[in-house]
């Protein structure tokens, strides 16, 4: 895989960010929603690309925008990125265009060429309880409690980011900034360490690639952090659960998601920290990577 692909790559998710703010959340969601089809029973699933494959199931209707958007990338690409690659990618690239951490992903995916079973992927729906929340994380060998609030966390900052730009983008009539590809690098750390933000080593036949991409300028003062999860607490505390959606009241009466909740919303680095690598971590599950090298 050579570098300018990378460099590509990296170029057109943050200008697709940058014309359609109202993505970032979805971005963060849509390896999510691939990766939750793992079975490690069967080791079948996980973050392969199907998701492209699974749109019509219901659970997936959060992030249809997303994945078609993204979709429309790799297939406009020459590069040879995977669907699986831009789906794993554009999660940490949302991030860090919006101030948050560096995200390392391996790249080098192969793609699914058939939907993958429903399983706990179905457990993920809106109205989902936080049970079913946690044991969709717990079955897919994602996480548990802690994985569903920092997901939950990370979701609702970066749609309140994303509506705060789409307003500025608005009253900008369409002047969104753009980064040009060859202002981009890859991660020379990551690619030379081999090994990844949470010490988890590269995989045969994967390129190891920090998301490094610059941040965009925010319509608000909002940038990634904990800053939903400190509204969501203080809504809740005030007595005015009736601005909370269905899932934020569900996250709070879960004795072990309240905990995440509180935890994280007192503590702004532990949570872009543990984000970063429980997005790390996901991005892995499930994946299989063709023989590539990293090129010039």
């Amino acid at each position: 895989m050579k570098v300018s692909a990378i460099n590509r790559t990296k170029a057109n998710l943050r200008n697709l960010f940058a014309t359609r703010p109202s993505l970032l959340a979805s971005a963060v969601l849509i390896g999510l929603h691939d990766a939750l089809t793992y079975d490690k029973e069967t080791g079948t699933g996980g973050l392969n690309g199907s998701l492209r494959l699974e749109l019509e199931r219901p659970q997936n209707a959060p992030v249809v925008e997303g994945a078609k958007a993204i979709g429309r990338l790799a297939a406009a690409g020459k590069d040879g990125v995977s669907v699986a690659d831009f789906y794993a990618f554009a999660g940490a690239v949302a991030v860090e265009v919006t101030a948050g951490p560096r995200i390392v992903i391996q790249l080098g995916r192969e793609d699914a060429k058939v939907p993958d079973p429903e399983a706990a992927s179905a457990k993920w729906a809106d109205d989902g309880s936080a049970a079913d929340l946690v044991a969709s994380m717990a079955s897919s060998s994602i996480g548990g409690a802690k994985e569903v609030v920092l997901w939950h966390g990370a979701v609702g900052v970066l749609g309140d980011i994303g509506a705060s730009r789409e307003a500025a983008n608005a009253a900008m009539a369409g002047d969104a900034e753009e980064e040009e590809i060859d202002a981009m690098t890859y991660g020379d750390s990551a690619a030379d360490s081999g090994v990844g933000a949470i010490g988890v080593k590269k995989r045969k036949g994967a390129v190891l690639v920090n998301s490094n991409v610059s941040t965009l300028t925010l319509g608000g003062k909002v940038k990634f952090g904990n800053e939903y999860l400190k509204a969501l607490l203080a809504a809740d505390k005030a007595g005015k659960k009736g601005d909370l959606s269905v899932r934020d009241r569900e996250v709070l009466a879960d004795p072990a998601c309240r905990a995440m909740v509180e935890k994280y919303a007192g503590n702004n680095k532990a949570f872009t920290n543990d984000f970063a690598n429980a997005f790390e971590r996901m991005s892995l599950v499930g994946s299989r990577y063709e023989s590539v090298k990293l090129g010039g």
